[in-house]
Formats: C-alpha cells, structure tokens, sequence
C-alpha cells in the first residue's frame, strides 16, 4: 500500500468519533424538537376549542369576516401616539412594513403605513409622482388638484366619503361628502401635506367612531391636460373592506395560556393578526426592523453543520408583525384542518411556530391559533450529552496520537537508514563503492529506494565508461600508428624497389585508418553542430520507409523485410537526418545480422508515438552494455577486423537525432534470445 494511503488511512480514524457524536447530537435534537412540536400542539388546541365555544371571543375573531376581506386593510398596534405633521420621523422606524399601491403608470405609486392606538388611527401615505397638482378652491371647492380618499361605514351602515386635500405644503383640509353630493369640512380628521422627492407624503390622523370597521383609501392623480389616475387599495365594484387590528380582549385570553419562553397569537381565517401575547428568548422586538434583513441570512457554517449531520435547511422566521398577516402558507390546514407545524431559523437559534385551526360545529375553519417557542441550545441534556462526548472525544484522540507518533517515528527510522545507505554507498573520492540494500515495500519509500539503486548502477556503469574511454582511444590509436611507424623506419633501410613499395602501401594504409578513425570522431561533432540548421517537415513516414527499404535491399544484395500498419503516419522530421539514423541502424543489423537471417524494418502507432523499429537475427546484446550501447567510443563489434574502423559512434549519431526529434530510442534482446531489436520512438503529434 502506498505510502499517501497509509497516512490518510490513519488520519480517517480520527473523523469517526467527531462524526458519531454529531448524528448522536443530530438525533438527539431531532428527538426534543418532535417532543416540543407535541407540546405546543396540545397548548395551541386547548386555546382553540375555548376560543370556538365563547361566543364573545369568536365575535371578535370573526367581526371583520365577509366580502372583500382578502382586500383588508391592517393596522399596526404602536405604543405611543406619533405627531402629526407631515414628516416621516417616526414612520420610518415603525417595526411594520408598508403597503404598496401600484396601478399601470409606474412613475405613479404610493406606500401606505396604518397604525392604531387610543380609539384613533394614524397613517402615513409616500405618493410617487413627477407631476404635483396642488388644490385650487377658485376651480373646486374641495379637490381640484391631487388629493386622497377614504371610505368607510357609517353607524348606520350607509358608505361615507372624505376627502384630503391641499393647496400649499402644511396642513391639508378634510372633507365629507354628505346628502346630495355636498362637501362639509370634516374637523375630526386632522392631515398634513409635504412634498417629497418625486413627489408628497401626507400624515393623517382620525377617530375610530368615524369609520367603524371598515376602511378604504385611494390616491387621485388630477391633472387638466391628462384623465386622472388612480391608486386604491380595494376593488371600486365591491364593498369597502375591514380594517383589520389587535383586539385587547383577545389579548388577555392568550395572556393566561402563554407560557414561560412562548408565543401565542391569533390568526383571522384569511391569516390577520387578531391578536398576540407572550414572548421568548431572541424573539424579533420592534427595535429590531432596521436589521430585519440579517435575520435573512443563515450562518456561515450551517452548510459544514448540514453536511455532517444530515440537517435540514430551515427557512428564515418571518414575524406576523411585520405585515399584520401570517406569511406561511396555511392552505392544507385551511382546508382539511389539520395541524401545520415548522420550523425556522432566527438568527443563530432555531424557532418552532404550530399553527392549529379554530373549527366550528360545521367543521368550518373560522381562524387559527399560533404557538412560536426556540430551542434552549443550553438546555442540560444537551449539556451533559456534550461533557460525555468531550470526554471519548479526549480519550480516543490520545490512543490515536500515541498511534500516530509511533507510525511517525517508524517512519522516520526508514528514512534516515535509506539516507545512511545512500552516504555510504559513496566513496570518498565519489566512486561508487557498493550497492544499496534490497527493499521490497511496496510504498513509496520501497520505490524510492530501488530508484536509487537504479541510479547508482547507471552512474557506475558510465563512470566504469569514463575510466576506460582513454584505454579505448589509445588501443584505436595505437595500432595505425605502429603500422605507419613501422613501414616508415623498414622503408628508410630497404633499398630493393620491390620492397620499398610493400612498405610504402602500408605506411599509406596506416595513414588512412587513422584518418577514418578522426573522420568518425569529428562526425558526431559536426552532426550536433548542423542539427541547428535543420528545417523540420511533414512527412508520411510510410512511403519514406518502403523507399528505404527497397534501396537497402538493393545496396547490401540481401532481403530486408519492411511491415507498416495501415495508419496515417504523417509526422514532422526533418528527412535528411531521419535517412541517416536509418542507414546507421540497418547498417549496423546487416553487419551482425547472418547472410541467411532475417532482418525487418517495421512502422506501427502506438498511442501518441511512432514506433520505427529495425529486427535482426544474430548474437544478443551483453546485459551491461544495454545502457551504454549509445554511448560515444562504445561497441561490441571484434576488434580483429581491420577492414574498416568501428569506433562506436554510429549508435551515438542514432541517438543525437532521436533526441533532436524529441523522441526516444532502445536497445533490446528479443524476448526469444535469437536477435536485437532497436527502436526509435518519434511524437505523432
């Protein structure tokens, strides 16, 4: 096994305590939230069959039921009473939401903000528009510019409509349309005009006994050149809507029935808040509208969290308050009363909110008791579930780091006796004095090591080389001379013709051996030096090598064999040095090859190389020599023939123009031991 695999093998084992103490964790929550969700079911539907069976309570769950009640306007309980001037102090940092009034001119929109407190109700209204059109009294007596209407229910029950409107920025004035069309200033009403960028905001104020339980409002743009826009927020062809707020009595009833860290509160079957009362640890407070947003955003681990123990990702809590009006979905538990139950995230706690619905005798669903509780992440099973873990969690991290120190210092061990084994296998004049030790791991210690075992042979071997390179060039050097110096000196003494001239021919003889063996030295150089000139080309090696080989066999009178795949074998080399490693090599496989063996030349494709390869039959390669073949001054030829002189350097010139190629050549005995196949490995691409 690899020496990576042993380490992350040991180091998985340290991740199986923290992960099975999170799943017990995760249970564990799971197991106490379903044990609250049951509780707070049990508490929510005692709250609603009380609420079913009064009459008094019911009356006031359902008084502002009936036509238009999805269109009803909601107004925000406040704890004190704003100043009525026209300015959006306050407003703006009321912990409710606004209402937006759109129509189909999008430079025209309005946002309306209602609130209730002491018998009055308050808004503030932002109107949208580029054109302002103040109230002239000499064109209207009441609104000949922009202006608002509010509808609502007379004691009697008969529609009622005021009007506001104003002629300068300040205090706006209140009409009420009575019988036949007539308008009489409205006192009770009390409104203030401002302008704004992009147009005005208006603040108003007016009794509860004016408007009953209904209300509706609508912005009129009016302009001369242009039919009038308007905003409303309810449909003209229907009725005017409830006003929708907390009601105190209903306030107190869930005052009794909320517990310690709850909250309860009253839903009207179209999912208005009726009514709320209690609170629990983190819950929303007003104070807390302006970072409303933050409550959006989940922690920054809740993904590391999910993906460990498996946990859902929980909506972020959204508080009734903020618009008067329950913002999850209720429709199943509206229809077939059931119980709706979720789960939330607050901030950094988690929020249980049970919803039960209010059914009466005709099993119709006449509103909906909410119950919000948050978890007690310190709560003392959990505590103690965690001091339990922390102490098997100190135990087994010990036994694993013991574990992993020793590992490491065995580890340590193998690698300063394989760095003691390399020093010593050196010398102190650098010659290599002895092997390294076998290591048979199979990790990458054991590969290491038998790399530089390679490595050390390799460098002995061309060292070996090195010493003996003098003793070859001398011994090549050495024999023309003598030839020369001989023929010379009987040459000067003879003095029969006859005789003169054998000398002479072989003094001439000697002279050109030694030439041929400088010619050959200075071939290698003059190779590497013209490699710098050479123009690469795109070839089909194919037809190239067929050539060859035909002329091959028509030079050296003897077969040669040419096999070559069907595959396109275009490839860039430069022909002209391509020609002369070949003519090296078949060369070199005629010489050694016998005159009734058989030599091929073959072309195949193997993946991203060309494999040129020249197969001969004759006396195998000597196992040392196998790395050194390419090597200048190297050969295995007999050193008897004198025919010509073979100094070693055509397999060197091979190699020169294989790696100017980019490519790779081998020397190798046939698995079969009865020939040598050399092999030259070219880049298709």
């Amino acid at each position: 096994m690899q020496l990576t695999r042993q380490l992350v093998l040991v180091g998985t084992l340290t991740l199986i305590l923290p992960w099975s103490g999170l799943q017990f964790i995760a249970e564990m929550e799971a197991s106490l939230r379903d044990g609250q969700t049951r509780a707070m079911k049990a508490s929510a539907q005692a709250v609603a069959k009380l609420v079913a069976s009064d009459p008094n309570y019911f009356s006031l769950l359902s008084r502002h039921l009936g036509p238009g009640a999805q269109e009803a306007l909601y107004a925000h309980p406040l704890m004190a009473a704003p100043i009525v001037d026209g300015y959006d102090d306050e407003w703006r940092h009321f912990p409710f939401a606004a209402r937006r009034l759109t129509g189909a001119d999008r430079d025209f929109s309005a946002d309306l903000q209602l609130a209730f407190i002491n018998g009055h109700y308050y808004g503030f209204l932002r109107v949208q528009d580029r054109q302002l059109n103040y109230h002239n009294p000499s064109r209207h007596p009441v609104a000949s510019g922009d202006y608002v209407q509010l509808l609502g229910i007379s004691t009697k029950g008969s529609v009622t409509t005021y009007k506001i409107s104003a002629s300068a920025p300040g205090k706006a004035q209140a009409y009420r349309e009575g019988a036949a069309g007539r308008f009489s200033q409205e006192h009770s009403i009390k409104a203030y005009w401002q302008e704004r960028a992009g147009g005005y905001q208006i603040e108003f104020q007016f009794p509860e006994a004016n408007f009953g339980s209904a209300l509706a409002l609508a912005v009129i743009d009016a302009d001369v050149s242009a039919p009038n826009r308007t905003l409303a927020t309810h449909n003209a062809l229907q009725t005017v809507p409830s006003i929708v707020r907390v009601q105190p009595q209903l306030e107190n009833l869930l005052a009794v029935f909320a517990e310690r860290d709850q909250r309860l509160y009253l839903l009207s079957v179209d999912q208005w808040l009726v009514a709320d009362a209690g609170h629990y640890a983190g819950q929303y407070q007003p104070n807390d509208f302006d970072d409303f947003s933050d409550q959006l955003d989940h922690s920054r681990y809740q993904w590391l969290w999910r993906l460990f123990i498996r946990q859902p990702s929980f909506p972020a809590l959204i508080d009734p308050a903020i618009d008067g009006r329950l913002s999850t979905q209720l429709g199943q538990a509206q229809a077939s009363g059931l119980v709706h139950s979720q789960w939330y995230r607050q901030r950094e706690s988690l929020v249980a909110r049970v919803v039960v619905p209010i059914t009466v005798a005709s099993d119709q669903t006449a509103g909906f008791v909410a119950i919000e509780q948050a978890t007690d992440s310190e709560s003392a099973a959990s505590a103690s579930a965690l001091w339990r873990l922390l102490r098997y969690s100190l135990l087994s991290v010990s036994v694993i780091g013991l574990a992993l120190i020793g590992y490491a210092s065995w580890l340590s061990w193998r690698v300063r006796r394989l760095s003691r084994a390399v020093e010593n296998a050196l010398g102190e004049q650098g010659a290599i004095e002895q092997a390294l030790p076998e290591n048979l791991s199979a990790d990458e210690l054991g590969d290491l090591s038998r790399s530089f075992s390679r490595v050390l042979g390799q460098l002995h071997e061309y060292t070996s080389y090195l010493k003996t390179l003098s003793s070859k060039l001398s011994h090549e050097l050495r024999t023309p001379l003598a030839v020369v110096k001989t023929s010379l000196d009987n040459l000067q003494h003879e003095t029969l013709t006859e005789q003169r001239a054998i000398y002479s021919e072989r003094a001439q003889a000697g002279a050109n051996r030694l030439s041929g063996i400088l010619n050959a030295m200075s071939a290698a150089s003059r190779l590497e030096e013209s490699l710098v000139q050479s123009e690469f080309e795109m070839i089909e090696l194919g037809a190239l090598i067929t050539e060859l080989g035909q002329a091959y066999s028509d030079i050296f009178a003897r077969a040669i064999d040419v096999e070559i795949e069907p595959v396109d074998c275009i490839a860039r080399v430069v022909p002209e040095l391509l020609v002369q490693l070949l003519d090296k090599l078949v060369d070199n496989a005629v010489d050694f090859c016998p005159p009734d063996g058989r030599i091929v030349l073959q072309l195949t494709r193997k993946g991203d190389w060309f494999s040129l390869s020249i197969d001969n039959d004759g006396p195998l390669l000597p196992n040392v020599m196998q790395q050194q073949l390419f090597d200048s001054l190297v050969s295995v030829r007999a050193t008897a023939s004198t025919e010509k002189a073979h100094l070693g350097l055509g397999l060197h010139i091979v190699r020169l123009i294989t790696l100017h190629h980019k490519g790779k050549v081998l020397a190798a005995n046939r698995s079969d031991k009865t020939g040598v196949v050399f092999t030259v490995l070219l880049p298709a691409s």
